[in-house]
């Protein structure tokens, strides 16, 4: 089972994202984060394998949460999520050090894939 943390201040996106994800029988939304400071604080808990992180969030902005998130866990990937230019949006969440990025307009068609592709990538590591 893939565990997953949704990390979006928009409640309708995280209600879709995490439609989208639970209907794969190996994939779970363990918790949903309202802001970057809550998702830093389940990771820190909960420690999932995954964590879809919005980049613009109030209190503490998706960028400083992955920074957090994955200076202190190397046993999980930040997959980053934007509506804003993909180009800066990708470069800025990968140096924060999320390991993918996708656009809120692909999430529908390819997030499932990214989280599998990523999970595979920890796997390989371990």
């Amino acid at each position: 089972m893939i565990n997953i943390i949704l990390a979006d201040d928009h409640q309708l996106v995280r209600e879709a994202l995490r439609s989208l994800i639970e209907a794969h029988a190996d994939m779970k939304v363990v918790a949903e984060a309202q802001n970057g400071l809550e998702a830093v604080e389940l990771v820190s808990s909960l420690q999932p394998d995954i964590v879809i992180m919005d980049i613009n969030m109030p209190e503490m902005n998706g960028l400083a949460a992955t920074r957090a998130i994955t200076r202190d866990n190397k046993n999980l990937n930040v997959i980053g999520l934007s509506l804003n230019d993909q180009n800066w949006s990708e470069e800025t969440i990968i140096k924060a050090g999320a390991s993918a990025y996708i656009s809120k307009d692909e999430a529908g068609k390819t997030l499932c894939m990214i989280i599998r592709r990523e999970y595979e990538k920890l796997e390989a590591s371990k």
